[in-house]
């Protein structure tokens, strides 16, 4: 979407729109293939709770779009706009980096209610025997139509009114509807929609999903199987899932592979069975009676992170694949992360949002987040910001609004000391069972332990459990990367910029330089941050960013075409970018910490 403010019409009105897509039948009320026969002035509204032929309501691609403006003098003609919309409040989502998925974030919108007069949301308005303005008002109306709302798709734009209008000039966010409240009553209407990272919230989607079915055959601890039946009228709810070459089943505490399915009658036979864990894994055989659980399991196999953040949005948070970029998420990893990728056994059903918070953790990811405008789910890792990689500069002079920057120590992410478990040995016992791990080293930056720094150990504790056959150099380059970006503490910031701004998102790079940050000398310092919360709701955009040390300390190998380019010499961009040969201090010339090869 394009946003037309950098030349904003002298005396243009700002206008905010929210837009909810709501279920609408294709087919015309009495005309086939629609059979209700009702007289004029009874059809449906085509929405589902009005539907009189129930077995012919088809609303695939099709919405009864409502679009609720804020009042403007100047109310576009044609545009579909009713101006019940007085306030829009927002609480963007933010993240914190390395911690897993960010918080998801909302916008209310407050509404007024009113009579009405069906136009554009009741087709046979002009059959109807009364008018809808002496029928109630709005809201009460729209809520008795669409009671199922929720989930719906929600919009919201910003911008300002030109001629022509066209709401293609705003920026628009996308949300999903969560809630309506007050409708019917004297303070209006409130809607408040969230950001489609709700969707993977622990209390609504887990993955693998909980198995219906049960053992159709006893087994004793030392019985061998080639196949298992299992009782289930969801015959399809042991097939293999896409990512999975072999599977598993768990049956209280042991797990058994198999490698097929096929339908029998009253539910399933699982074929190619193995009794045993997949290797690195180990569980104990046991003794199982007719009728007892059979769980699928997830098998995620030598995978790579974004990939299976892609697939536990999509299977298990019904999250569009539309939404979910894997394939640049991909790209993005291998560029800066190499091959590195992940194993793990899940046996019981998990939260979604737990799972992918721990896939970010213990891959060096920096975040994961909802992008409004761009209608998708963004992914980042640890890195420095790529070459030619546009980074805006913010400064006290020119784009911050004055009095609105604010600079703090962020000192409750500091860590200096990781303890990584790895190697889970049986995957059905408890995560945090350190006894059930083979390794747990232990990575620790001395100079931020030493009583000249912090003086105490920061510690954080991982139970790698997406590491069950990682090599240990791997587990020490997350651990030591984790490290270089907790074991100083970081500047956080929160500033506003005018609103011409507010193409800066969440995940960007910004150079800041402000009279609050200088150098050894007293002379100002630019510091590279990185955004981790944007909210736009607001008559100025309000950013909150924290410091990047990746950016600081580590760079790239300079090409050839640069052969000889000292640190004296090099540009600002240039230091920033590449490595440059400190002295045996590991200072370089004008006492800048040197960098590390990324």
């Amino acid at each position: 979407m394009s946003y037309n403010t950098d030349k904003v019409t002298p005396g243009a009105q700002r206008i905010d729109v929210m837009q909810v897509d709501l279920g609408k039948c294709l087919h015309t009320y009495g005309s086939a293939p629609c059979a209700a026969t009702g007289a004029a002035g009874s059809e449906c509204v085509n929405s589902w709770e009005s539907c009189q032929d129930a077995a012919n309501y088809d609303e695939t691609d099709n919405y009864q779009t409502v679009s609720i403006c804020t009042p403007v003098s100047a109310l576009p003609v044609g545009a579909g706009l009713i101006p019940f919309l007085k306030l829009v409040e927002c609480d963007p989502g933010d993240i914190t980096p390395e911690d897993g998925v960010g918080k998801v974030g909302s916008v209310t919108f407050k509404c007024i209610d009113a009579p009405h007069d069906d136009v554009g949301i009741d087709p046979y308005v002009s059959t109807r025997p009364t008018s809808a303005l002496t029928r109630g008002t709005f809201w009460p109306r729209l809520r008795a139509r669409w009671p199922h709302y929720q989930g719906r798709n929600a919009r919201y734009y910003t911008g300002y009114v030109h001629a022509p209008f066209s709401l293609s000039n705003l920026r628009c966010r996308h949300y999903v509807v969560e809630n309506l409240s007050g409708f019917g009553g004297k303070e209006g209407v409130t809607i408040k929609a969230k950001d489609p990272l709700q969707l993977a919230d622990d209390k609504r989607s887990q993955f693998p999903k909980k198995s219906t079915g049960t053992l159709l055959t006893a087994m004793t601890d030392v019985s061998s199987h080639s196949t298992l039946d299992i009782s289930t009228s969801n015959t399809t709810e042991y097939d293999l899932y896409p990512f999975e070459a072999i599977s598993c089943v768990a049956m209280k505490d042991e797990v058994v592979q198999y490698t097929g399915t096929t339908i029998i009658t009253g539910g399933v036979r699982l074929t190619g069975v193995t009794r045993s864990a997949p290797s690195p894994y180990v569980t104990t055989a046991q003794a199982h009676d007719i009728g007892d659980d059979v769980q699928k399991c997830a098998w995620w196999d030598d995978m790579s992170p974004p990939t299976i953040l892609g697939y536990l949005l999509e299977l298990g948070a019904a999250v569009p694949s539309a939404w979910i970029p894997v394939s640049t998420w991909e790209t993005l990893y291998t560029t800066w992360l190499g091959s590195q990728t992940m194993t793990r056994l899940v046996v019981r059903p998990l939260g979604v949002s737990k799972q992918c918070g721990e896939v970010i953790q213990q891959s060096n990811s920096w975040g994961m987040w909802w992008q409004e405008v761009d209608q998708e789910f963004g992914y980042e890792v640890y890195r420095p910001a790529a070459l030619g990689e546009s980074v805006p500069v913010i400064d006290d002079d020119g784009s911050i609004v004055k009095g609105s920057l604010k600079l703090a120590d962020d000192t409750d992410n500091l860590i200096n000391d990781c303890v990584f478990y790895n190697g889970q040995i049986d995957p059905t016992k408890d995560d945090d069972d350190e006894a059930n791990y083979l390794y747990a080293p232990n990575v620790i930056d001395a100079a931020s332990v030493d009583s000249k720094e912090v003086g105490a150990y920061r510690t954080r504790k991982i139970y790698g459990t997406w590491h069950a056959a990682t090599p240990a150099a791997t587990i020490r380059r997350i651990s030591e990367r984790l490290i270089t970006a907790r074991a100083s503490v970081p500047f956080v910031v929160t500033l506003e910029l005018n609103r011409k701004d507010d193409d800066i998102s969440t995940g960007d790079f910004i150079d800041l330089t402000t009279a609050g940050v200088r150098n050894l000398h007293g002379e100002t310092k630019t510091i590279r941050m990185r955004v981790v919360k944007a909210d736009y709701s607001g008559t100025n955009v309000k950013y909150t960013a924290r410091q990047d040390f990746i950016s600081d300390r580590f760079g790239l190998i300079a090409p050839d075409s640069l052969s000889g380019l000292t640190w004296a010499d090099a540009t600002d961009e240039q230091r920033l970018t590449y490595v440059f040969i400190a002295n045996n201090a590991g200072y370089y010339s004008d006492g800048t910490p040197g960098k590390r090869i990324f």
